[in-house]
């Protein structure tokens, strides 16, 4: 009987965590407005908002301890610069 209760259990869940991975589409994913800002690169020169405008351009902050999001993320970020 416990073992019955725990897969029920076990598939609620798991159909609860699969369902917050669904597809949904965002709508003008490209064109949101992004507000005026300037960071420092590895070269410890400034880039803002004003020397992008124009270009096509993806931003990505990459954290240098991260267990599970950031090896994929680098990545695919590497891919789509090569």
């Amino acid at each position: 009987m416990k073992s019955r209760v725990m897969t029920i259990i076990i598939s609620i869940l798991t159909i609860f965590l699969l369902s917050a991975c669904g597809n949904s589409e965002i709508k003008d994913a490209k064109n949101w407005p992004v507000a005026d800002f300037t960071f420092t690169d590895q070269n410890n020169i400034s880039l803002g908002l004003s020397d992008l405008n124009g270009k096509v351009w993806v931003a990505d902050f990459i954290y240098t301890n991260c267990p599970d999001v950031c090896l994929p993320m680098t990545f695919n970020m590497a891919k789509l610069q090569d």
